[in-house]
C-alpha cells in the first residue's frame, strides 16, 4: 500500500501536469512548481533563512543548513531541457565547498546530483531523476522512492546519499561490464575461466580463434538458457497482450534443445581435435 509520501508525490505530479502549460517561463516554473516541490520535500519555502532565492545572483535557490548553502537548485521553464542549467549548477557548485546536493529542474523533471566520485566535484550524471510526467503513468520504483525519501528534510543525510549514489554508480558500471563480457568475452575473462579448469599459458591467438567463442556459448548455456526455460514454465499470462508475447516465443521442443546441446558438443569436439593436432 502506498505510504503518505508516495501519495503526496503522485498528487503533486498530477497537479504539475495540469498547470505545466502555464509555466513556460522560468519565473512561473520557480513559483508554481519548484517552490511547491521543495515544500513537498519538507523545506520551508516561506522561511528566507531556509530557502534563499537567487543566492549570490548565480543560482535560483539555495537551501541553507546552519546558515550555509547545502542544496543548490537551478531551474528553467517547463518547455526547456534541464541540460540548459547544468553549466550554471556546476559553476555555483565548484565555487563552494559546503554543498551536498545539486538539483537541475524544469519543474517537471528533477535531476539530483551529488559528488560521489570526487569530493566537491559534481558527478557527471544524476543519481536520482524524478520525472513527474512519468509518475502520473507509473509510480516511482522502490529504489528511487527510497532515495527520494532520503532527500526530504526529515530524513536528509548527505553521507548516506553519497554512499547510495556511489553504490548505484558502481552497480551500473558492473552491469555494463558483465553485459559486454557476455557479448564478447575479454581475454582476461577467458584466461580466468581457463585457469579454473587447469588450462594455463594459452596464447592470445588461440584464445581469439577458439576459446572465446566456446566460453561465450558456455555462458549462454549455463545462464541464459536456464532463465529462458524457467520463464517458459511460468503459468499462462492473464491478459491478451502477454499471451501474444508468449505465442511469439514458443517453448523449445526436446528436439531443439537436443540440437543446441549437440552444437555445443560438436564445437568442443572439433576444438579438441584441433588441439591434439597442434600439440
Amino acid at each position: 500500500m502506498p505510504d503518505n509520501f508516495e501519495v503526496q508525490l503522485s498528487a503533486f505530479a498530477e497537479r504539475a501536469m495540469r498547470i505545466r502549460s502555464h509555466c513556460a517561463s522560468e519565473e512561473a516554473t520557480r513559483i508554481y512548481l519548484v517552490m511547491p516541490f521543495l515544500k513537498l520535500m519538507g523545506y520551508d519555502a516561506g522561511d528566507p533563512s531556509v530557502i534563499v532565492p537567487e543566492h549570490d545572483d548565480s543560482i535560483d535557490f539555495a537551501v541553507m543548513v546552519r546558515g550555509v548553502p547545502d542544496i543548490a537548485v537551478a531551474a528553467t521553464g517547463t518547455g526547456t531541457s534541464t541540460s540548459a542549467v547544468h553549466a550554471r549548477l556546476r559553476g555555483y557548485w565548484n565555487a563552494r565547498d559546503t554543498l551536498k546536493l545539486g538539483i537541475a529542474t524544469n519543474g517537471m523533471m528533477y535531476e539530483i546530483f551529488i559528488d560521489s566520485d570526487v569530493p566537491h566535484v559534481l558527478d557527471a550524471e544524476p543519481f536520482l531523476t524524478i520525472d513527474l510526467e512519468a509518475i502520473c503513468k507509473q509510480p516511482l520504483d522502490t529504489q528511487k522512492l527510497s532515495l527520494a525519501r532520503m532527500v526530504r528534510a526529515v530524513e536528509y543525510d548527505p553521507s548516506a546519499l553519497a554512499e547510495q549514489a556511489y553504490a548505484m554508480n558502481l552497480r551500473d558500471r558492473l552491469k555494463d561490464r558483465v553485459l559486454a563480457e557476455f557479448r564478447n568475452p575479454s581475454e582476461a575473462l577467458c584466461r580466468l575461466f581457463l585457469e579454473q579448469i587447469g588450462i594455463r599459458d594459452t596464447r592470445p591467438d588461440v584464445i581469439d580463434q577458439h576459446y572465446r567463442s566456446i566460453l561465450k556459448t558456455s555462458m549462454e548455456q549455463a545462464i541464459i538458457v536456464p532463465v529462458v526455460q524457467a520463464l517458459r514454465r511460468l503459468p499462462a499470462p492473464a491478459n491478451a497482450a502477454s499471451a501474444k508475447i508468449k505465442q511469439a516465443t514458443p517453448a523449445a521442443s526436446p528436439q531443439e534443445q537436443a540440437k543446441d546441446d549437440v552444437n555445443l558438443a560438436d564445437e568442443l569436439a572439433a576444438f579438441g581435435r584441433w588441439k591434439r593436432r597442434s600439440a
